[in-house]
């Protein structure tokens, strides 16, 4: 994430968002304390059930009010979407301390239509149609939301604070806990979208920052200026690979343009104490290094989804590991 150094104003926001992260800093793995029971929201808010699975995110424009007079945000959400199969639902998140003011299907003639949802545990929202969506068909639903903004999670989520000098400072970070803590989206890595248009309006003493590419700004003549800000995953890849000196695109377009998270798919040899691996991916070029063998001393596999590559180990089948709570892989042994 970039800084931005703003010249002195009354209040800055910094809109933070995050895009599928394609590698993990490793780090040391450390013994915690037993994890805490999931909910019924939690299991619906991680898995990737049948609600998400059945459609592949293409585009959102987030538009928000921010009053920090009242500590208050409101605004719309449009999603633009695929569907991958038939069906008449779909799930969204929103934490539940925020009103839904509506959600409706955008038409190319006459008016949006209202549509039907439900709140079902924790942050889940089903949205359902009227009439069946399309395989391979694009739809655009507008999320209209409002609410007072409640601080959670590691970094608060969206928080109301002041500088050194006493002036008011906004500012959003929320990842851990997910952007639906301020703003409805479909939560979940898996899924990205391919782009994305922020519109934020603010008070006109005020200046707000994005992330993204800044548009311009518009004054509203009600005491309001909107801040436009565009974030195009291309324009994020290319940062990533000037700074790195890599070529990751492949490992974004894996990651963002696809549904399927990446299988590294493993065929052992015992008898010779070698271990055959390769990539199962979308993206013809995935090359995604990965840590095998054992945690406590990891050896640095490099596979590739064009040919099988092989590594010698002395561990066994049942004993081999993969470093899966460092990467958002799939592991098929054989």
């Amino acid at each position: 994430m970039r800084a931005y150094i703003i010249r002195p104003l009354r209040l800055a926001f910094f809109l933070a968002f995050s895009l599928s992260a394609a590698l993990t800093q490793a780090t040391s793995p450390t013994v915690g304390p037993a994890p805490l029971a999931l909910s019924g929201g939690d299991k619906l808010l991680g898995a990737y059930g049948p609600y998400r699975a059945n459609n592949d995110l293409l585009y959102y424009h987030l538009h928000v009010r921010v009053d920090p007079a009242r500590q208050f945000l409101s605004g719309m959400n449009a999603i633009r979407f695929r569907m991958l199969e038939d069906g008449n639902r779909i799930q969204l998140d929103l934490v539940p301390t925020f009103q839904i003011d509506g959600i409706s299907l955008e038409r190319a003639h006459g008016a949006p239509m209202p549509l039907t949802y439900q709140r079902i545990a924790g942050r889940t929202i089903y949205v359902d149609f009227p009439h069946t969506l399309r395989n391979g068909q694009i739809y655009t639903v507008d999320f209209h939301y409002s609410g007072h903004l409640v601080e959670m999670g590691r970094f608060g989520g969206f928080v109301f604070r002041k500088d050194p000098m006493g002036r008011p400072l906004v500012n959003t970070a929320c990842e851990e806990e997910g952007a639906s803590v301020w703003w409805p989206n479909k939560n979940q890595w898996r899924d990205e979208v391919e782009s994305m248009d922020i519109s934020v309006e603010a008070p006109s003493d005020l200046v707000e920052v994005s992330g993204g590419r800044f548009q311009g700004k518009t004054d509203l003549h009600d005491g309001f200026t909107r801040w436009d800000w565009k974030i195009m995953t291309t324009d994020v890849a290319a940062f990533f690979n000037a700074e790195t000196g890599l070529n990751l695109t492949p490992i974004f377009n894996q990651y963002l343009r696809y549904a399927a998270i990446p299988t590294l798919e493993l065929r052992f040899d015992e008898t010779a104490h070698t271990v055959s691996y390769r990539w199962d991916a979308e993206e013809s070029g995935f090359a995604m290094p990965i840590r095998v063998g054992r945690s406590s001393n990891w050896q640095i596999a490099q596979p590739s989804t064009t040919e099988w590559k092989v590594l010698s180990t002395p561990v066994r089948k049942e004993d081999f590991e993969v470093a899966t709570n460092l990467y958002y892989v799939n592991v098929r042994k054989q």
